[in-house]
């Protein structure tokens, strides 16, 4: 915990050394499942996005940024042990949304995720994506030891409701994917708080049923740096009731871009 702590420090002492007209205090959610996350494609990342300039009327933009963690809880799963950071990189053209996500923490794990969104009329959403187990073989797709999970999403958002449904395609032995995963997500926003639930099988559960497996409320704040530059704080609550887990976290977010 010392060393997360030194590391989330050094981050906002670096952030706070750009110059004003690099920072806004623009923070947003990040739909964890629209997206690695973000939205987008799926990061389910837990803190959300704060863009550090402020938009303008240009199609094209992009974002840089990382997300600090006190844990990674995915879909009701814990990935990895202790404090996770997630860096990613993100472009934007029109109605397509392209990046890299990643994950690690300082015990072993690696992730690092590509995705590919489209936004389509009536607020839908629909995205590809590549778990990728960084820890194996890049080159390595076979069906017992692959290191590729390749998902599709489905997401639809409006202005207090996100439903998401996400399929993974193929089996891979080193990534976990059991080939035909499937994960369905509600969330329902109210003036504090979120509330959350998820329902998978395959890699998604212990015995591989379809079953609920994540319950939770999470809600956020910004923490005002300057005038401008705001750093958006996330804290959420996540209960499985497959494997009977309650989980606890937090996390804040630094990004830059156009």
């Amino acid at each position: 915990m010392p060393c997360f702590r030194f590391i989330a420090v050094a981050i906002m002492i670096e952030v706070m050394s750009l110059s004003p007209a690099m920072l806004s205090g623009q923070g947003k959610d990040r739909q964890p499942e629209a997206v690695p996350q973000g939205s987008a494609a799926s990061s389910d990342s837990l803190a959300g996005r704060g863009a550090l300039t402020v938009p303008d009327e240009d199609p094209f933009s992009w974002t840089l940024g990382i997300d600090a963690v006190s844990s990674y809880i995915w879909r009701g799963t814990r990935q990895g042990r202790g404090p996770h950071l997630q860096p990613y990189a993100e472009c934007s053209a029109g109605p397509l949304t392209g990046g890299v996500w990643g994950t690690f923490d300082f015990n072993g794990y690696r992730e690092a995720d590509i995705y590919l969104a489209m936004d389509i009329p009536g607020g839908f959403n629909i995205g590809l994506q590549d778990y990728w187990m960084a820890d194996l073989p890049f080159s390595d797709f076979t069906v017992e030891s692959g290191s590729h999970a390749f998902e599709a999403s489905l997401v639809y958002e409006s202005e207090h409701v996100n439903l998401n449904v996400n399929y993974v395609f193929n089996e891979a032995g080193g990534a976990g994917s059991s080939g035909g995963d499937l994960y369905i997500e509600s969330r329902f926003s109210f003036d504090y708080f979120t509330a959350f639930m998820g329902a998978g099988n395959g890699w998604h559960t212990d015995e591989g049923r379809f079953v609920v497996c994540s319950l939770g409320l999470e809600t956020g704040w910004d923490i005002e740096v300057s005038d401008s530059f705001v750093i958006p704080v996330i804290a959420q609550m996540c209960y499985n009731p497959d494997s009977g887990r309650m989980f606890f976290t937090a996390g804040f977010s630094v990004s830059t871009g156009r």
